[in-house]
């Protein structure tokens, strides 16, 4: 039990300026987010009238907290009960740690006591991944896909994400680091992705990989809440599409076989076209190789609708 403290506010008009005692009862285990925790508040009137005292939270957790009664009318030498409960939301208020709970006792002619009840909020961790944009993306080299993680949690979170496939074809060039978000913090990643070895020709086959968000937090103020730091996953597809277009092969050697047997004026024609078409195709297989694919926002957010 917590004593409170008497103050004068004004005028006393024959009592006592400690007429008036609170004790509150102190809590027995750390505050939870998104649950509730109930005290019981002791109001004894020591002086000889009859006292109106009225009950209000004060300090970081007051909009959290209800009286029940928030009034008291006590005779003298008389003592009453409130039922002081804290309900904490699930989120990333109020921050992790010791806090103070201040409570408030005032009367009619103006007088209040103050007591104050150490409290402590345990550790929430909480933290969010969104499923990959694009969900589904073609590229024959290099891609990025866009994630929006937040952090619910009530203390700074350390993030590492980390990518992984079935068949080990998939190799993540970023983020390579763990990054850190603040309580309440919501932040874009971009993870860019690459296969290991490229397909020169064939068909292109659709792989399915996930993402692995292992969170970690540093804070030492009470006991974590059981099975709110397990790794969060997420899935997304990858088609991985050959460098080279079988069109793109014939029309070469359509032309190359044109330009053999070509006689007269077609020869410095059908030449001129055959180097043209070449030197396409190995710019067209060089962007392939270097430029990282982004998929379209628009034509993702239709596959979300339609699915």
């Amino acid at each position: 039990m917590t004593d409170g403290t008497s103050r004068d506010g004004g005028p006393d008009r024959g009592g006592s300026p400690g007429r008036i005692r609170i004790e509150a009862e102190a809590p027995t285990a750390p505050l939870v987010t998104g649950s509730a925790q109930r005290l019981t508040v002791t109001v004894v009137n020591d002086g000889p009238e009859v006292e109106q005292v009225a009950l209000d939270p004060s300090g970081l957790l007051a909009r959290w907290v209800v009286l029940d009664p928030p009034v008291l009318r006590l005779w003298p030498r008389q003592q009453g009960q409130s039922v002081l409960t804290v309900h904490l939301p699930a989120g990333s208020e109020p921050q992790a740690g010791p806090s103070t709970l201040v409570l408030v006792g005032r009367t009619g002619d103006g007088q209040h006591t103050v007591v104050q009840v150490q409290v402590e909020v345990a550790v929430t961790v909480q933290v969010e991944v969104s499923r990959p944009r694009p969900h589904a993306l073609e590229t024959p080299r290099r891609a990025k896909v866009d994630l929006q993680i937040t952090n619910g949690s009530n203390v700074p979170v350390q993030v590492h994400v980390k990518v992984t496939d079935r068949e080990g074809r998939l190799h993540q060039q970023r983020p390579r680091s763990p990054f850190h978000l603040a309580a309440g913090e919501s932040a874009g990643v971009g993870v860019v992705l690459a296969w290991r070895k490229p397909v020169w020709r064939g068909r292109a086959v659709p792989h399915d990989y996930v993402v692995t968000a292992a969170v970690r937090h540093n804070a030492v103020a009470g006991p974590a809440t059981a099975g709110q730091q397990e790794p969060r996953t997420v899935s997304g597809v990858l088609v991985q599409a050959p460098l080279l277009r079988t069109w793109w092969l014939l029309v070469w050697l359509g032309l190359a076989l044109a330009t053999w047997q070509s006689s007269g004026g077609w020869g410095w024609i059908l030449g001129p076209l055959t180097l043209a078409w070449t030197i396409f195709v190995l710019a067209r297989v060089t962007h392939r190789l270097l430029v990282v694919r982004r998929g379209d926002p628009r034509a993702d957010a239709a596959r979300t609708r339609l699915s």
